[in-house]
């Protein structure tokens, strides 16, 4: 067991110093403080866009799906916040092969680590996959809206994005309700995303909804919400 266990994080070290080796001949010290200004000065970048940093690192071998959480947590560790965002793309990439349950503890994990709207927000697309595949696990969500981490209250707001006609309306509004007089701004927003994107399937459902509970909600997260649906009309 232990050998196993050893050949496990050697696996994964394997893969993250190679990742590092694609992503350091990249590095750009102006666009890293672009960037860094751009979020706050919350962390340090390499200074790599998206499309540079995923060509990079495309071709690296697959991980075996044992080895994806150790390598997920040991990218996480890294300061720059490039690491985290190939740690994200990974747990998107392999999210199928591997199991939900541990996978949405891992995403409970670190979505208090390193947090910021982008990495979140990121855990979010990745967790909704997973929620959208397994109902057995949904109930996470209750403890996400009940958490005192503003963070995971956001996970819990924008679990459903993306499901359209699958969106469970009375679940998603539940969530509004329960945090729309909370005011913190990435709260509000999220609120609003979730309302939006519900929209586009299912606009009157929204639009009713927004009415009866204008007064529950923030300006911001009405006028999101709205945005592309209009009060009256689409």
């Amino acid at each position: 067991m232990q050998g196993g266990k050893a050949g496990l994080v050697a696996a994964a070290w394997e893969y993250v110093n190679a990742a590092s080796a694609a992503l350091a001949p990249l590095a750009d010290e102006r666009r890293a403080a672009a960037m860094a200004a751009y979020m706050k000065d919350h962390f340090a970048f390499l200074g790599i866009p998206a499309p540079a940093r995923r060509a990079a690192i495309k071709p690296l071998a697959k991980p075996d799906g044992s080895q994806v959480h150790q390598i997920v947590r040991l990218l996480w560790a890294r300061r720059e916040r490039e690491y985290h965002y190939v740690a994200l793309d990974l747990l998107e990439a392999m999210a199928k092969k591997i199991d939900p349950s541990s996978t949405i503890a891992l995403i409970e994990e670190l979505a208090l680590e390193n947090s910021w709207w982008d990495s979140v927000d990121g855990f979010a697309a990745i967790a909704s996959a997973i929620l959208r595949r397994n109902l057995h696990v949904r109930d996470v969500v209750w403890r996400w809206s009940a958490h005192p981490s503003f963070w995971m209250n956001r996970l819990a707001i924008l679990h459903q994005n993306g499901w359209k006609i699958e969106t469970d309306s009375a679940i998603l509004f539940k969530l509004c309700r329960t945090h729309g007089g909370n005011r913190e701004f990435f709260i509000r927003q999220a609120i609003g995303w979730a309302l939006r994107d519900y929209a586009y399937a299912n606009a009157p459902a929204v639009r009713d909804f927004v009415a009866k509970n204008r007064a529950k909600l923030s300006p911001l997260s009405v006028r999101e919400a709205l945005k592309n649906v209009g009060a009256a009309g689409v």
